[in-house]
């Protein structure tokens, strides 16, 4: 994903050049006179069904295509864009989409005037398409329908996608149950024997086990050690259930839990 930084550098760049030369697999720039004309946009579907089934990029609204530009004025082509709700904006797009793409509106400021920024992450584990059943590739500077055999092609590389591995921007270890690690940690410490000098600091073991990539926490983690508050707010309600029936089928037991995995299992 493209910091805010790199975003405003490629923004600001097209006061200069063609904005059709700063186009790539990964940048993709639109002009749409209203949100209205966004919403309404098949095309726009496609070009990021394109990015996503290559690597995933920005497409960027608010810039002119450099073809509509008189006498080189590079300037003219920051048109900017109406400011809006990103939420709605995403959720307009992400109807377009099939399956859910996780995808991520932000506007930026630039000379006065707004841009608005359509993050687009890849998924590994299917292709991207349109509502409409329209299955797209970036090629170069410009996206088109995938043939036949390319889709094919495309599906037989595909890979199960860990989506627990995936990590928590926003969250650190704050978001975990304090009681939950430390058993966690000293069964953990149990199981491998280790002696009082060989002990591993709390992180150490935190990213031992996967619950955090280079200290940053994943979605695995907290799922396993999590508050359950946490849980609910980041993923989702996750409910478990032991149920035990007799062998004439009356039911004996049936418990729920919706707290993090290492309490449901305790």
């Amino acid at each position: 994903m493209k910091t805010e930084e790199d975003i405003l550098k490629i923004i600001e760049a097209c006061k200069h050049v063609d904005s059709e030369m700063l186009e790539s697999e990964e940048i993709e720039f639109k002009e749409f006179n209203s949100l209205t004309s966004l919403h309404g946009s098949k095309e726009l579907a496609e070009e990021i069904s394109a990015i996503a089934n290559k690597r995933g990029g920005v497409l960027i609204v608010g810039i002119r295509d450099g073809s509509n530009v008189n006498n080189k004025q590079w300037a003219s082509q920051l048109v900017g864009f109406e400011l809006a709700d990103t939420l709605e904006v995403e959720q307009r797009i992400k109807g377009k989409l099939k399956p859910l793409l996780d995808i991520k509106a932000q506007y930026l400021s630039l000379d006065g005037k707004h841009f608005l920024a359509i993050h687009i992450p890849t998924r590994r584990d299917t292709l991207v398409s349109t509502s409409s059943g329209k299955t797209c590739i970036r090629d170069g500077r410009s996206s088109r329908p995938m043939q036949p055999e390319e889709i094919r092609l495309a599906v037989s590389g595909l890979v199960n996608y860990d989506w627990t591995a995936e990590i928590m921007e926003n969250l650190n270890e704050s978001s975990l149950q304090l009681s939950s690690v430390q058993a966690a940690y000293d069964d953990y410490c149990g199981r491998k024997e280790y002696t009082k000098e060989q002990l591993p600091s709390t992180q150490a073991f935190l990213e031992a086990i996967g619950a955090t990539t280079n200290g940053c926490l994943t979605k695995s983690g907290l799922l396993f050690l999590g508050k359950p508050q946490e849980i609910s707010k980041w993923l989702g309600i996750y409910e478990y259930r032991f149920t035990w029936r007799d062998q004439v089928g009356e039911l004996v037991h049936n418990e729920v839990w919706d707290e993090n995995l290492w309490e449901t299992i305790e």
